[in-house]
């Protein structure tokens, strides 16, 4: 089993990695293109907002999952010294990896119940009325397999 989830996870990671190019830069394309046209021609782009945010919420889910298979979350490690003196470097480190996947995990289950009840009241964003669960589903699925490949 773990031979075929080492030949996956790699190709997993190079699609998610291929999907995060496209939604970054639809999201800086937007937001630009939307500056530009409000500011030059007084003539926003309808429903840009909305549109951003869907975009952003992905590159969340993606980013965070590209992180978590690349071991490379960020961690501010202010006490990083006197941790290491307390609880030795390996035993920190894990302490480390099990509080960030406690986290995702958390944020991801926050995420999901936020789709769930979106999904359950069948909302939609109030300018283009784009349903607002999958997009959070999605995201919420990928916050939870990072909090779970964080876990090594």
């Amino acid at each position: 089993m773990s031979g075929l989830i080492s030949r996956v996870l790699p190709k997993l990671q190079k699609g998610l990695e291929w999907l995060a190019v496209p939604v970054l830069g639809a999201l800086v394309g937007l937001i630009v293109l939307d500056v530009v046209l409000r500011g030059v021609f007084k003539a926003p782009i309808f429903g840009s907002s909305e549109m951003a945010n869907f975009l952003l919420t992905l590159s969340v889910g993606v980013g965070m999952t590209i992180a978590a298979m690349r071991q490379g979350h960020i961690r501010m490690d202010l006490l990083d010294k006197r941790m290491v003196k307390l609880f030795g470097a390996n035993r920190y480190r894990r302490i480390l990896q099990i509080v960030t996947a406690v986290g995702t995990l958390l944020f991801g289950g926050l995420v999901g119940l936020f789709a769930w009840e979106s999904a359950k009241y069948d909302d939609v964003t109030s300018v283009l009325h784009w349903p607002i669960a999958p997009v959070f589903f999605i995201a919420a699925g990928l916050m939870i397999f990072a909090a779970l490949l964080g876990r090594k």
